[in-house]
C-alpha cells in the first residue's frame, strides 16, 4: 500500500492529445478493469453527482452509444499527482472534491443529481495507458424509471413524427500515475478499484457491503492486523491514531481516522488509503487482514528498511522510470548515495538527469565524502 507523489509535466499532452502516445496497458489490469465494469450495473456511493438529458442531433440516439452525448463530465486526478501539473482548462473547474473537477458544458440541458444507491449502467468504457499513467473513462446512464424522458420529432409540416426515450448520463475520466515499482500488479488493481469505487461500485458488490456494514466502536479499532496470506505483514493501528505498516519489505507510518466502519490510513507522505472493516477483519480490495487478539498482538520492533544507493537509482532509471518516480522514491527512502564530484560527473554521462542527481545530493543520510 505504498503510492508515490509525483508531478506531470506532461499531463497536458497526455489528457488533451492522448493519441500522440503509444497505449502500454497490460493486459491483463485491461482485462480485470473491463470485467468489473463494462456494460456493468453499478451503484452510486456519492451523492452529488450530476447527470443530464443526453444531447440529440445526427447520429445520436440520445442512448448514450455517442460520446458526444454526454454534456457532464467528472475528472479525477489520483491524490499522487502534484495539482499544479492539472492543465489549467481543469484547474478552473468547479471541484466535486479535494482530486476530482466538474464540467457542465453550455449545451447541457436538463440536470438532475443521482442519489446514494441509485444505480446506472456503463454504456462505454475505455482503458489507455500511456507512459504507465492510466486513462480510465467511463459514461454512464441511470436505470431508474424517474430518469427516462421522451422526445418526438416534429416534420416540416408541424405534424408530429415519431416519438423516442431520451437517457440521463454523464462521462467519468480517472487518471492514476504509474504502478510503485515495490507494488503488485494486483496491489495496483485493487488501488484503481477502490479510488473508482468512492463514486460508484459494482451493485452486487454494493449490496453485499450494505448487508455487513455496520458502524464501528473506534475505541475497539485499535490493534494489530495481520495479512490473511502472509503472517509477516501487517499493520498496527495505535490507541493515539498514529499506525505502523509493514509490507513488501518495506515499513511505513502514518496516522489514521475511523468513521462508521471504514479506517482510512494517511501515509507520512500525505497519501490516503482507504479500508473497510468487517468484524475482526479489515479489507482492501483483494487484499484482507485479522485482527490479533491479546498477547498475540504485540507487534516486533521495526526493522530497518535496506538504504537506496547509486546502483539502486541507476536500476530505476535504465528501467526507463519517469524522472517524478525516480525522484519521489529517492525523497521517500533512506540514502546512503556517494556524491562525491567524481561520481556525480560519471552519473550524469550514465544519463541521469539534473533533478534525479539534484535528488540524490539533497537525500539527508546521503555521505558525501567531500
Amino acid at each position: 500500500m505504498k503510492w508515490i507523489l509525483t508531478s506531470l509535466a506532461f499531463i497536458f499532452v497526455l489528457l488533451l492529445s492522448p493519441n500522440i502516445l503509444a497505449d502500454d496497458t497490460p493486459k491483463e489490469l485491461k482485462r480485470q478493469l473491463f470485467e468489473r465494469y463494462d456494460q456493468k450495473n453499478l451503484s452510486m456511493v456519492h451523492d452529488k453527482i450530476l447527470v443530464a438529458l443526453l444531447a440529440q442531433g445526427p447520429g445520436f440516439n440520445s442512448r448514450g452509444r455517442n460520446l458526444l452525448e454526454y454534456s457532464v463530465n467528472y475528472d479525477y486526478f489520483d491524490q499522487a499527482i502534484s495539482k499544479q501539473g492539472w492543465p489549467k482548462k481543469y484547474q478552473n473547474r468547479n471541484l466535486l472534491n479535494e482530486f476530482t473537477t466538474e464540467e457542465v458544458t453550455a449545451n447541457a440541458r436538463l440536470t438532475d443529481t443521482l442519489t446514494i444507491g441509485e444505480m446506472v449502467q456503463t454504456r462505454l468504457f475505455y482503458v489507455e495507458s500511456r507512459s504507465g499513467f492510466l486513462l480510465v473513462d467511463m459514461y454512464l446512464v441511470p436505470l431508474a424509471g424517474k430518469r427516462t424522458a421522451s422526445t418526438q420529432n416534429i416534420y416540416e409540416d408541424g405534424s408530429a413524427g415519431v416519438s423516442y426515450k431520451v437517457d440521463w448520463g454523464c462521462h467519468f475520466r480517472f487518471l492514476f500515475p504509474p504502478k510503485d515499482p515495490i507494488s503488485t500488479d494486483q496491489d495496483y488493481y485493487d488501488y484503481i478499484t477502490e479510488r473508482i469505487g468512492e463514486f460508484f461500485q459494482p451493485t452486487d458488490e454494493y449490496l453485499r457491503i450494505q448487508k455487513e456494514s455496520r458502524a464501528v466502536d473506534p475505541a475497539a479499532v485499535p490493534g494489530k492486523y495481520i495479512d490473511d496470506k502472509n503472517e509477516s505483514e501487517f499493520f498496527e493501528l495505535k490507541p493515539d491514531h498514529t499506525y505502523f505498516e509493514r509490507s513488501r519489505g518495506h515499513d511505513y507510518t502514518g496516522t489514521y481516522e475511523v468513521s462508521g466502519d471504514k479506517v482510512q490510513l494517511i501515509q507520512s507522505n500525505g497519501i490516503r488509503i482507504r479500508l473497510r472493516l468487517v468484524g475482526d477483519r479489515a479489507i482492501f480490495g483483494s487484499r484482507s487482514w485479522m485482527k490479533q487478539q491479546g498477547a498475540e498482538a504485540k507487534s516486533p520492533p521495526p526493522t530497518p528498511t535496506e538504504a537506496l544507493t547509486n546502483d539502486d537509482v541507476m536500476r530505476l532509471v535504465q528501467a526507463k522510470l519517469p524522472d517524478a518516480v525516480v525522484t519521489s522514491k529517492i525523497k521517500s527512502s533512506s540514502c546512503n548515495f556517494d556524491t562525491r564530484t567524481e561520481t556525480i560527473i560519471k552519473l550524469k554521462a550514465a544519463n541521469l538527469s539534473g533533478a534525479v542527481l539534484q535528488a540524490m545530493i539533497e537525500c539527508p543520510q546521503t555521505r558525501s565524502a567531500r
